[in-house]
């Protein structure tokens, strides 16, 4: 009888731990620092196989800020036209030619007008588009423009704050899906309690708690207002989201954000706690920094900040083998153009029909070919749209269908 017991405690023992290896095993450990030191030359084509080019229409009060954000959908391209010292709009091209549509909406005080522009995505479920009401709401657009209704912003108290700062607001950042909002709550205390908001329209659905703190110095002007970065993307109907300050990249979900990859910074991590210290002193080079994150099919991508420069990498999902590309002579360090022989690609996003989207500044391409006189003629031979721009241009969407 004795023995029986012993073979089933045995049994129960092995069952529990190939249950905690499998749990564990769903997160994986990427070594940054060993990829870091084995840059290498990565040619386009091993993603993609033919690239469109779309140059959006230039106009005199048609002038698109170097801080604009793009979007592709099926149809559209949508422009968050915003630079210093312009006002915020809101604008709408066409996907196949770049010729300009219209306006959505408008910067103002009046009914249906909007304080800011919002980066949330293009709701294609609800052909929805957002901005930010002048009144803690969320203004919702039509893809034709019209005003359509109105989204008040979940509030709450920061009780570790300041009774001056301590009134918390934080707007949409990403979509979980079609009617839940996903917002990411900024540290600015120190000790904020909370990480994530997600809200509907009718009210907060579900929040996620922060554990991790720092030392706020004071409450005048801190490093600390522009730390806790968050990027949020969105991939096959999931949401993912990672901080700055934190080395995990999570899959958000209406119950929990469950780790999927853990990026192992070795040295170069910058501690969560040591925030407000190292942003104060960002010209201090030891630090890695995830400053953007996009996924296709079968690969993800980042943008990693080290030592003053940005440097392209990359996932393979199949393996969760990490690379990183060289830069180039004038400093890029993105995609080798093996197919139309243009200046190095550095992938700012992907559509959900597995599509690579870049871009191309007019001003960096003609400083570009200036550097390679030979490879300017023959890109102007194989590439008609370039004669038909200047340094002064709008931008250039490049799209590139994804390799099966």
């Amino acid at each position: 009888m004795k023995s029986f017991l012993l073979f089933l405690i045995s049994i129960l023992i092995v069952l529990s731990s190939c249950g905690t290896n499998r749990e564990e095993s769903q997160v994986t450990t990427l070594n940054l620092p060993e990829a870091f030191s084995q840059r290498q030359e990565v040619l386009l084509s091993r993603f993609i196989d033919k690239i469109s080019y779309v140059p959006l229409e230039t106009k005199p009060d048609l002038v698109l800020a170097r801080m604009a954000r793009f979007e592709v959908t099926d149809d559209f391209i949508i422009v968050r036209n915003v630079g210093l010292g312009q006002k915020p709009q809101i604008l709408l091209f066409d996907r196949n030619t770049g010729r300009f549509i219209k306006e959505i909406g408008k910067q103002g005080r009046g009914p249906g007008e909007y304080e800011n522009i919002s980066f949330l995505p293009f709701n294609s479920s609800k052909n929805e588009i957002y901005a930010e009401g002048p009144s803690r709401e969320l203004l919702v657009y039509d893809i034709y423009g019209k005003y359509i209704d109105k989204i008040k912003i979940p509030q709450w108290i920061d009780d570790k704050a300041p009774d001056n700062h301590n009134r918390k607001t934080s707007y949409p950042d990403n979509m979980l899906d079609k009617n839940i909002f996903a917002s990411y709550v900024l540290n600015s205390s120190g000790k904020e309690q909370r990480k994530m908001v997600l809200f509907t329209k009718e009210g907060i659905f579900k929040i996620f708690p922060n554990s991790q703190t720092y030392t706020r110095n004071d409450w005048g002007f801190s490093a600390s207002t522009a730390g806790g970065y968050a990027k949020f993307y969105r991939w096959a109907n999931n949401l993912y989201f990672i901080e700055i300050f934190c080395d995990t990249l999570y899959h958000v979900t209406k119950n929990e954000l469950k780790p999927r990859y853990y990026f192992d910074c070795g040295k170069y991590k910058a501690l969560y706690s040591k925030q407000e210290e190292i942003l104060a002193n960002r010209n201090t080079p030891e630090y890695f920094f995830i400053s953007d994150i996009d996924e296709s099919k079968d690969y993800i991508f980042m943008q990693l900040q080290y030592n003053k420069g940005n440097y392209t990498g990359f996932i393979e999902k199949k393996t969760n083998k990490i690379t990183f590309c060289k830069k180039d002579i004038p400093g890029i360090s993105g995609l080798k153009d093996d197919i139309n022989g243009l200046m190095d690609v550095v992938p700012k996003d992907f559509t959900q029909n597995n599509e690579m989207v870049y871009l191309i500044q007019p001003v960096d391409l003609f400083k570009w070919f200036e550097l390679n006189p030979e490879k300017a003629i023959y890109a102007k031979t194989k590439l008609p749209w370039i004669n038909n721009i200047d340094e002064l241009s709008n931008p250039i969407i490049a799209i590139g269908k994804c390799k099966d």
